[in-house]
């Protein structure tokens, strides 16, 4: 295999495992959040999610797990490095990248204590979504070599 081919299969398989990781956490949020009034809970969530710092947030996101994802499948499958350690890795970087944005963003904008608290909570299921997703990533690339 190629330098090519193993980069563009290790970016093919990281948007897909963290779009699906992202679709699944977004679901688990609609279902968690839906109490007695699903439509209004469905627009609060459209309108939070449309949000210019949530947008910039999972463009940031998918630049970086794109770039990562070259190098994981270069490192999988040319190198021979162990799936889950990579992923464990990359995983590590991808959420670090979100963990500063959100420091960023807190010492730009100042909300009130609760709001912070959730959006620490919403960072913290997005941390381990990235987590499921790169280590899913990484052993569907070696399962492609």
């Amino acid at each position: 295999m190629d330098t090519t081919t193993a980069a563009r299969t290790g970016a093919r398989q990281s948007i897909v495992s963290l779009l699906l990781a992202l679709t699944v956490l977004e679901l688990f949020t609609v279902i968690s959040i839906s109490g007695q009034d699903l439509a209004n809970n469905l627009i609060f969530l459209l309108r939070a999610q449309s949000n210019g710092y949530v947008v910039l947030l999972l463009l940031l996101l998918f630049t970086v797990t794109f770039f990562l994802g070259r190098q994981a499948g270069k490192d999988i499958l040319l190198k021979g490095k162990n799936p889950v350690a990579t992923g464990i890795k990359y995983a590590l970087i991808t959420s670090g990248v979100a963990w500063v944005y959100l420091l960023v963003i807190m010492s730009i904008i100042h909300l009130p204590e609760a709001v912070w608290n959730s959006i620490l909570q919403a960072q913290t299921m997005l941390t381990l979504a990235i987590i499921i997703a790169w280590v899913f990533t990484a052993r569907k690339i070696k399962a492609t070599a």
